[in-house]
């Protein structure tokens, strides 16, 4: 089973090298590959490439690939051009056209697909880090003039990360948006900042910003692939059977 991997950063295993925001082609059930893979997203080098839509596409154009040489080698074989073999290269070149058509199809809606996929993304990403909740707006401003005239500044940080564990996305986009004014306001407390730090350590795992701009990347990425892969081995096979 075939696994499309994002590779984050350039990888060189052996004689294997891997370059960074790259997608490659793993053989999960080639046991070297699979261990590869496992290696490589336990020290967060690499991510599956998960676009149902595109992936759809793609195996739309294997299909018609397969298909196509499936009604080949029928009109090849058949007896009724044993006697006509005009026919037979116009029949077989009828399908050759239209198998170029249809893969024009399908490349043209992936790419189409994949643009819509990318705003939609773009769109959420910018939501998620710029987003912002009046509500917790107010009362991150109002956290901040608490801190400024606090005896416990600590105890006011305490507060603060058990609440922002109910923060929803955009509330969290507001609280990250914000985080500058805490953090000024209790500079210099050691013990303030350290809980400052775990507040927005929470807040930007939970936030789904670097999520998006992954699956960005993993776009970007795409976009220098070739969805018709399956088409482009059918066509140097055949280059090679014809000589040229």
């Amino acid at each position: 089973m075939g696994k499309k991997v994002f590779i984050t950063e350039k990888v060189e295993l052996g004689d294997n090298v891997y370059s960074g925001n790259a997608v490659y082609d793993f053989d999960i059930n080639n046991e070297q590959e699979k261990r590869t893979y496992e290696d490589l997203k336990a020290t967060g080098k690499a991510t599956e490439v998960d676009f149902a839509n595109l992936d759809a596409l793609e195996q739309t154009i294997s299909t018609l690939v397969a298909e196509h040489q499936a009604k080949k080698k029928s009109i090849a074989t058949h007896r009724r051009y044993e006697n006509n073999p005009a026919e037979r290269d116009y029949q077989l070149d009828l399908l050759e056209e239209k198998l170029l058509e249809d893969v024009a199809r399908a490349k043209a809606e992936y790419a189409k697909e994949l643009e819509v996929t990318e705003r939609e993304l773009a769109i959420k990403s910018v939501q998620a880090v710029h987003g912002k909740d009046e509500q917790v707006a107010k009362f991150i401003d109002s956290t901040v003039a608490q801190l400024a005239y606090a005896d416990n500044p600590v105890m006011e940080m305490e507060l603060l990360k058990v609440k922002v564990n109910a923060f929803n996305d955009e509330q969290l986009a507001t609280l990250l948006n914000k985080a500058g004014a805490i953090k000024n306001v209790i500079k210099g407390n050691e013990d303030a900042e350290k809980l400052f730090k775990e507040i927005i350590a929470v807040a930007k795992k939970a936030n789904k910003a670097s999520e998006l701009d992954l699956k960005l990347r993993q776009l970007q990425a795409l976009k220098k692939r070739k969805p018709d892969i399956a088409f482009q081995t059918y066509q140097r096979a055949k280059r090679i059977r014809e000589g040229n």
